[in-house]
């Protein structure tokens, strides 16, 4: 079975944000929640996208943090997105 670069960072995109909407998580989720929106970053870096798109990776996880309570590798996360966003000349 092959699948498209695209195919792989949108499928874990989506996976995390259907785990992010829901409203109560087992153990596994929790853990492939936050490994799709780590595959998410990856994808996007090992595509060399803009570093806009590379904050908003990092928002994604930041958010995924926040949903398991942590607080602090959300704002780990949320530092590096701004740093990201904050660099990015193209808006």
């Amino acid at each position: 079975m092959n699948f498209s670069h695209a195919e792989l960072t949108s499928g874990a995109l989506n996976y995390a944000n259907t785990y992010l909407s829901q409203e109560n998580l087992g153990k596994d989720e929790k853990l492939q929640m936050l490994s799709c929106a780590y595959a998410f970053l990856y994808l996007k870096a090992a595509g060399q996208s803009s570093l806009k798109e590379l904050g908003e990776a990092h928002l994604l996880i930041a958010r995924c943090f926040e949903r398991l309570g942590d607080k602090a590798y959300e704002r780990e996360h949320r530092e590096l997105a701004h740093g990201y966003l904050g660099q990015d000349s193209n808006g």
